[in-house]
C-alpha cells in the first residue's frame, strides 16, 4: 500500500513538472527589425517597419495585431504601422496548443529628418496624410481614390509613401532650399489621383514673416533642381510658416520598389530687376510695380523677358524706353497659374478650341488657353469661318476688366440702361467707348475694387495693357483669392 502511495504520488509530480513542456509554444530564436537584430533598433524615423521572425517550429506568427507571412524560413510582416512615440510590439509564436510571446520596444521620431519615411497604407476614406508631425500635409477631395490609368478603374493598391530627404544643390544663385525635400509616391507609375488635392509644407520658421511673397514650392521630377523644374508657387501662411499649393501624383523617377513620382521642397528667391532700379531706368518710373511683378515671378506665373538682357524682367521694350504691352496669351495664361485651375487634359487625339492656337506653335501656353477656353474665361473671334483667340494682340483694358470679372465670380448687372446709367457716372468723359458687351464686366471689375479709371473721369476701354499694369492686376486678383 505504501508503494502504491510514493509511485502515484512520484508520477503526479513528474506529471505536473512536465505540463509546462508539453504547453510551451515555439521557440523564436531571433526577431530583425527592418533587417537588423530587434536589440539593436531602438529608435526610428518611419512610421511603419518590417519585421522578420525566425521561429522554425512554429504554425503561425503574429507581430502586433497583423498575421505574419512565411517567406524563406522566416515569418515576415511589412509596413507593421507604428503610433508617435514609443511602441510595444507583441510578436507571438503559435505551434499546438502552445504560444510563445516576446516584446520589443520601437521608439518611432514623427519628425521631417532626412531618411525619413510615412506610409500610409490606403487613401480611401482618408482626408488628409499628416506626415512628420504636419511637416508635411497631404489634403484629399472627400471620396478621392487613386486611379489606374491603363484599365480606368481604381488601383489595387491605394497607398502612399511619403520620404524625406536632405536639401542637394540649388538651381541657381537666386533661390535657396527653406524646407526639407519631400518625395511622393505609389506603387505604380500608372497610378493617379481621381481628383487633385493639396499638399501643404512648413518652412524654416527663421525666415521673416515679411518674404511670404517670395517664397515658393517647386516641382522635381528626379530631385536634380534646375530651370526645367515645375514652379508651383502657393499660398502661404506666414503664422503657420506653411505654403500650400495643388497636389496630384506626377510622373517621376523609379526609386527602389515604389515609383518615385516627384518632389517637392519650398525655396525663397533673392533677386532684382533692372527696371526697378531709378539709377539704371530713370524712365519710365517701374518701381511702383516691384511688389506685383516679383511675387508672380517668383511663384511661376509671370515669365521674363530676356530680350533687352540678363538684368532686365522685360517690362520696356527693347528698341525705347516705353513700356512693353502685354499680349492676350500671356494674361490668360498667367490668370490660370495663378487661380491654380486643373488644367485640361491635350494629350492624344484633341481638338484645339481655337485654330491659331495649337499644341504644336504654342508647346508651353497652350494647355493654359484651353484650360482658359474651357472654364469660359476667354472668348475668340469669328473670322473667315475659323475660332481665333488672336494670342499675339495686345490686350486691351476692356478685354483685361472682362476676363477679371469673369474669373472672380463677379455679379453682372443685366439691365443694360442701368449699366450705361452708372458707367455714364463714373467715366465721364469715355464711357460710350466702351464696347457694348464689355460694359457689364467693367462696371462689375471697378465696383469690385480690381480696375479703375484716371483722374480726368475716363477709363480708356481701348488702350494697351502694360506688364506692368498686368502684374498688379493679376496680384490683386490671386490675393484676394488667397492663392498667394
Amino acid at each position: 500500500m505504501v508503494k502504491r502511495v510514493v509511485f502515484g504520488a512520484v508520477f503526479l509530480v513528474m506529471f505536473i513538472c512536465a505540463l509546462p513542456a508539453f504547453a510551451a509554444g515555439p521557440a523564436v530564436e531571433k526577431i530583425e527589425v527592418n533587417g537588423e537584430p530587434a536589440a539593436q533598433v531602438a529608435v526610428v524615423t518611419g512610421n511603419t517597419v518590417n519585421v522578420a521572425v525566425y521561429a522554425p517550429e512554429a504554425e503561425s506568427v503574429r507581430v502586433g495585431s497583423q498575421s505574419a507571412a512565411l517567406v524563406g524560413g522566416k515569418w515576415v510582416v511589412e509596413n507593421c504601422v507604428l503610433r508617435s512615440g514609443k511602441n510595444s510590439v507583441s510578436i507571438v509564436a503559435k505551434s499546438g496548443g502552445g504560444s510563445a510571446t516576446e516584446r520589443i520596444s520601437l521608439t518611432y521620431l514623427n519628425q521631417a529628418l532626412p531618411g525619413a519615411f510615412y506610409y500610409t497604407p490606403s487613401i480611401l476614406n482618408v482626408k488628409s496624410i499628416d506626415a512628420f508631425n504636419k511637416a508635411c500635409l497631404i489634403s484629399f477631395p472627400q471620396g478621392d481614390f487613386l486611379n489606374d490609368e491603363d484599365t480606368a478603374k481604381p488601383a489595387g493598391d491605394q497607398s502612399i509613401a511619403i520620404s524625406v530627404f536632405a536639401p542637394g544643390d540649388k538651381p541657381d544663385q537666386y533661390h535657396t532650399f527653406v524646407s526639407q525635400v519631400y518625395g511622393v509616391s505609389v506603387a505604380e507609375s500608372n497610378y493617379k489621383l481621381a481628383w487633385p488635392g493639396t499638399i501643404t509644407i512648413q518652412y524654416d520658421s527663421q525666415v521673416s514673416a515679411a518674404s511670404g511673397d517670395y517664397l515658393s514650392v517647386w516641382y522635381s521630377a528626379d530631385n536634380t533642381w534646375d530651370d526645367s523644374d515645375t514652379v508651383l508657387g502657393g499660398f502661404v501662411e506666414t503664422s503657420k510658416r506653411t505654403i500650400t499649393v495643388p497636389f496630384a501624383i506626377r510622373d517621376g523617377d523609379k526609386d527602389g520598389s515604389y515609383d518615385q513620382h516627384g518632389y517637392y521642397a519650398v525655396f525663397i528667391a533673392n533677386r532684382d530687376f533692372a527696371e526697378f532700379d531709378r539709377n539704371m531706368v530713370p524712365d519710365p518710373n517701374l518701381e511702383w510695380s516691384r511688389p506685383y511683378v516679383l511675387p508672380l515671378w517668383v511663384k511661376g506665373i509671370m515669365k521674363r523677358d530676356t530680350a533687352r538682357g540678363e538684368d532686365y524682367f522685360g517690362l520696356i521694350k527693347d528698341s525705347s524706353l516705353q513700356e512693353k504691352e502685354a499680349t492676350r496669351m500671356e494674361f490668360a495664361a498667367m490668370i490660370v497659374k495663378g487661380m491654380g485651375f486643373p488644367l485640361v487634359d491635350v494629350a492624344g487625339a484633341y481638338t484645339p478650341t481655337f485654330d491659331d492656337v495649337t499644341g504644336a506653335v504654342y508647346p508651353d501656353d497652350f494647355v493654359y488657353i484651353e484650360t482658359a477656353a474651357r472654364l469660359g474665361i476667354i472668348n475668340g473671334f469669328r473670322e473667315g469661318g475659323k475660332a481665333l483667340f488672336k494670342p499675339g494682340d495686345f490686350l486691351t483694358r476692356e478685354q483685361a476688366a472682362t476676363i477679371i470679372a469673369r474669373v472672380a465670380n463677379l455679379a453682372l448687372n443685366a439691365d443694360q440702361d442701368k449699366v450705361n446709367a452708372e458707367l455714364a457716372k463714373i467715366f465721364k468723359l469715355d464711357y460710350t467707348d466702351i464696347s457694348a458687351w464689355a460694359r457689364p464686366y467693367v462696371l462689375a471689375a471697378y465696383k469690385g475694387g480690381y480696375i479703375k479709371g484716371y483722374g480726368d473721369g475716363s477709363f480708356g476701354p481701348q488702350e494697351l495693357f502694360t506688364r506692368a499694369q498686368e502684374a498688379k492686376l493679376t496680384y490683386y486678383l490671386i490675393k484676394k483669392a488667397k492663392k498667394v
